[in-house]
């Protein structure tokens, strides 16, 4: 005989407060309530327990998605100089 293959059910749900999408393999009683270990964590900063391994992790993947105010300048000047670039050629027609 072949046995039925055992297939877990995903829920997925969505942080009230990251926003971040996870998924569990049960079902939540109240989705509506449900907060990431993260944003617990800054919920409660006096029950952070994790070790310091951890916590140096977290702060490293924070300061990479940090926002870069270096970059933006970088983008911007990009644009500028496509304006800058489109406005000589809007001249040269003119003439």
């Amino acid at each position: 005989m072949a046995r039925k293959k055992m297939t877990k059910r995903k829920h997925n749900y969505k942080c009230t407060l990251s926003g971040e999408n996870y998924v569990r393999t049960s079902e939540a009683k109240n989705p509506d309530e449900l907060v990431s270990v993260d944003s617990w964590y800054e919920m409660h900063p006096e029950k952070d327990d994790r070790p310091e391994s951890v916590l140096l992790e977290i702060q490293k993947k924070k300061n990479q998605t940090a926002f870069d105010p270096f970059a933006m300048e970088g983008d911007n000047a990009e644009d500028e100089g496509d304006l800058d670039s489109s406005e000589t050629d809007s001249d040269e027609k003119a003439d």
